[in-house]
């Protein structure tokens, strides 16, 4: 009875040491980010992605001007083409993509119409290639002072997100869809 009685103390024994050493402060002293790395698990909390508008969009404008011009413009979201601004905050890795836009104006006068697709492929130029693929279009507006009797003028800028980097223009159109594109040189920031 008493080697019994031995046995189960041995037995007890053990089994509270093997226990108590599976006590898991080995973990306790691992950070979060340990932790995660530790199950890899990292990546999936360390990427911050956004887009930039989330979902589609669009502007129309209709605009009557008084040399009898009409212009229709339609801004809308291109899903499929965007710029990304990538960089790291602390542990973090955020990728921002800035969605392209495009716009179809449409200009009627004497009973013509004439239609113009605007995007990055009419203004850019291979001079510039660095800023043209970073670059995404702003909102176009008629710039109703310079608009003539046989043109209409729109002001037309393209930025480089999130910077102060950015390219004007004036575009004329007249009622053919004849094109004319002059660059506003605008002073540089300090």
């Amino acid at each position: 009875m008493i080697s019994r009685l031995y046995t189960l103390f041995f037995i007890a024994f053990f089994t509270g040491f093997i226990l108590l050493s599976c006590s898991g402060k080995d973990k306790a002293l691992l950070t979060p980010q340990d932790s995660l790395k530790e199950k890899k698990l990292l990546d999936s909390f360390s990427e911050n992605i956004k887009y930039f508008p989330e979902k589609y969009s669009e502007m129309v404008t209709d605009t009557t001007l008084s040399n009898g011009f009409r212009v229709h413009i339609k801004t809308q979201t291109d899903m499929e083409s965007s710029v990304l601004n990538e960089f790291k905050q602390d542990t973090i890795h955020f990728k921002y993509y800035f969605r392209n836009f495009t716009s179809n104006i449409e200009i009627f006068r004497n009973n013509q119409s004439s239609k113009k697709v605007i995007d990055k492929s009419l203004f850019s130029d291979k001079s510039e290639q660095d800023f043209w693929t970073k670059a995404i279009l702003g909102p176009i507006t008629v710039d109703f002072l310079n608009s003539t009797e046989e043109e209409v003028c729109f002001n037309v800028y393209f930025c480089i997100p999130e910077s102060d980097v950015c390219k004007d223009y004036k575009l004329f159109l007249n009622e053919k869809g004849m094109e004319r594109v002059e660059k506003i040189i605008t002073p540089e920031l300090p």
